[in-house]
């Protein structure tokens, strides 16, 4: 009877999946990265069943991190979640980045691209970079709080309310790409003479699923609830790991 209820205990065990995997890679200016990094983990972890890995280390002479030289480099993590601004790469580099972003592929890792991200490797002529982030974006406008619209209903945005402002705000410029769907916008209350612009989406490029956000200049916005409900479910949807109902698939729920 007893040996019936080990075994028992050890098969519900094995049946339980291991918690996403999640290399959070970060580091460049204009932020504050060091208190971002300790909002999202705390927030997302309350929110979902993560193991953390962070990067933060060193770029090559051509701009590209050193974390990129090694091979296989995505295997074992789930998703990847970019929250830097590692900014311009060397022209000529524009190989590098298509091969960063087959290795996104051939890992089948998803990946969640936070604000800056999308201004990284600006002069990747390829193109490659956005199709990772579905986006394309070059510059932003002036800071002020803006209100983020709905465009349509989806499991990340599972009872997020139609419209809701942000206390602080940089609002990027932004054109959506093949294969992405807005699922957002920002613009500014009062001020129909600031266009309004996409500011969360989804895309897929090949295998992998991509969440972006350009939200998360500040961290008084980052710290929302409302932002980090949509980041946490986001990042869930990138890994396949979300479902209908906004809730995290079995397994994936937040530890107690």
């Amino acid at each position: 009877m007893h040996s019936a209820i080990l075994l028992f205990s050890l098969l519900c065990l094995q049946a339980q999946p291991k918690p996403l995997q999640v290399l959070y890679v970060t580091g460049g200016g204009y932020h504050d990265y060091t208190t971002q990094e300790i909002i999202l983990r705390e927030g997302l972890s309350a929110r979902a069943n993560i193991t953390w890995t962070t990067w933060k280390g060193k770029k090559t002479k051509a701009g590209v991190p050193e974390l990129f030289l090694t091979k296989d480099w995505a295997a074992g993590y789930d998703v990847v979640i970019y929250n830097g601004c590692l900014e311009d790469i060397e022209e000529g580099a524009e190989k590098t980045v298509a091969q960063i972003v087959k290795e996104h592929q051939d890992a089948g890792v998803g990946v969640v691209v936070i604000h800056c991200a999308m201004h990284t490797y600006r002069k990747d002529l390829s193109g490659e970079w956005e199709k990772l982030t579905g986006i394309h974006s070059v510059r932003h406008g002036p800071h002020f709080p803006y209100v983020v619209r709905k465009l349509r209903d989806h499991p990340i945005l599972v009872g997020v309310p139609n419209e809701w402002e942000t206390p602080k705000g940089e609002l990027y410029h932004t054109k959506v790409i093949e294969n992405t769907t807005p699922l957002a916008e920002g613009y500014k209350k009062d001020d129909p003479k600031v266009a309004r612009q996409v500011n969360i989406w989804v895309s897929t490029h090949g295998s992998t699923r991509t969440f972006g956000t350009t939200i998360g200049h500040h961290n008084e916005t980052m710290e929302v609830p409302i932002y980090l409900d949509v980041v946490a479910r986001g990042m869930l949807w990138s890994a396949d790991k979300l479902n209908d109902d906004g809730t995290p698939k079995e397994g994936y729920t937040p530890k107690k």
